[in-house]
């Protein structure tokens, strides 16, 4: 390799996936972790969590209407006349007032299991913190902005860059950490920087157009799935189901003929939602081949389902997370640099080959240096 040889290789993974699925929070929870959060536009996360918390009380009083759920009446006229803007003290009193009637919460279980009404995934987050929201010092903490849902419009990218030491040899492509174990660098540096580049593309119906912009140079490709998606419409079409959406847009992108060959993981997302919301009866309703009756076997069936619609050549890995964790997010990013490790070792082995080599020059000729003077000494 020349001295001029051609810049490191961005390690660019693109994540796709219907709306909702959890791309925006894994960039968010990054962001986070990477300490990139002086970007964040604390205005902005303060005007969308209220204005979710908002949207979602009206969702939860056309939930209660539709199962002729009888509430005070004054309350409902209340909520459905609320300005889809600030959230004010008051107003925030009567969303909390609401959430505390068990009639409206039952309501909106049982939508969870027969859906006739889209609601966010995080609704009792909102409910439930309306009034901190509401306060008018109020500063959106981490948790806040990684539960807010903020659409996205166009494309968002996180950048940053990992320091390949023989400890991320070690751990990510121990073939190149054995392969150079005899030019180590001085402890505690190391032989260059990996850079990384994730890009999150909008899922919404009317963001899919941009995605074409964005397929090339993708060294993996990450797929997003909300395991809560089979008994949830979607926002644009209420007679929808969105896990048949998220089939179908899989069957049509993760085959698209741009990402052939290239590695697939596919990531099966809001793992403590499902958990706490798991339905037998109505997985089975979208899935009639289903004959398990645990959650378990439920995330066993959508592995099934969604490797049997890959057609392309990429290895196909899968990972259920739970988004809003820091923890799962760490053992994600682990996953995904682990999977790009494997599957692009020749682009990192590129990138480390010219810092090894001026190591091992440099100690060849510290040595070549001490056996003269030893020579010039014993003369």
């Amino acid at each position: 390799m020349s001295d001029d040889g051609p810049p490191p290789k961005v390690m660019r993974v693109l994540i796709l996936g219907a709306g909702e699925t959890g791309k925006s929070t894994i960039i968010k929870q990054l962001q986070v972790a990477y300490q990139q959060t002086a970007s964040f536009d604390m205005n902005l996360y303060k005007e969308w969590i209220q204005r979710n918390t908002i949207e979602s009380a009206m969702q939860a009083v056309s939930i209660a209407k539709s199962q002729d759920v009888e509430l005070d009446s004054e309350l409902l006229e209340y909520i459905e006349g609320m300005d889809d803007g600030q959230l004010t003290p008051a107003m925030a009193a009567e969303i909390q007032k609401l959430w505390k009637e068990p009639k409206l919460q039952t309501a909106v279980i049982t939508n969870q299991k027969s859906p006739t009404t889209w609601i966010l995934d995080q609704a009792p987050f909102y409910f439930e913190n309306a009034a901190r929201f509401a306060e008018a010092g109020y500063t959106p903490t981490d948790e806040d902005i990684v539960r807010t849902r903020v659409l996205t419009v166009g494309t968002k990218e996180f950048s940053f860059s990992d320091k390949v030491t023989a400890e991320f040899l070690a751990e990510y492509l121990p073939i190149a950490a054995n392969l150079i174990s005899g030019a180590e660098v001085t402890p505690g540096g190391c032989f260059c920087d990996l850079p990384w580049q994730l890009v999150d593309v909008g899922g919404q119906r009317n963001e899919r157009r941009k995605w074409l912009h964005v397929l090339d140079d993708v060294v993996c490709l990450v797929w997003t799935v909300g395991l809560t998606e089979y008994s949830q419409v979607m926002r644009e079409d209420a007679s929808q189901k969105r896990i048949l959406e998220s089939l179908e847009l899989f069957d049509k992108w993760a085959n698209n003929k741009v990402f052939d060959g290239v590695p697939l993981l596919i990531v099966f997302t809001k793992l403590d939602y499902y958990e706490a919301q798991w339905d037998a009866a109505a997985f089975k309703a979208t899935f009639p081949e289903f004959d398990g009756s645990s959650p378990k076997e439920g995330i066993a069936h959508l592995k099934q389902i969604f490797k049997a619609r890959y057609k392309g050549s990429g290895t196909v890995d899968e990972f259920v997370v739970n988004t809003t964790d820091m923890k799962h997010l760490g053992k994600l990013m682990h996953k995904i640099k682990s999977v790009v490790a494997t599957q692009r070792s020749g682009d990192i082995m590129n990138m480390l080959q010219k810092p090894v080599v001026e190591e091992k020059k440099k100690r060849t000729s510290m040595v070549g240096g001490m056996m003269k003077r030893m020579s010039l000494t014993k003369g």
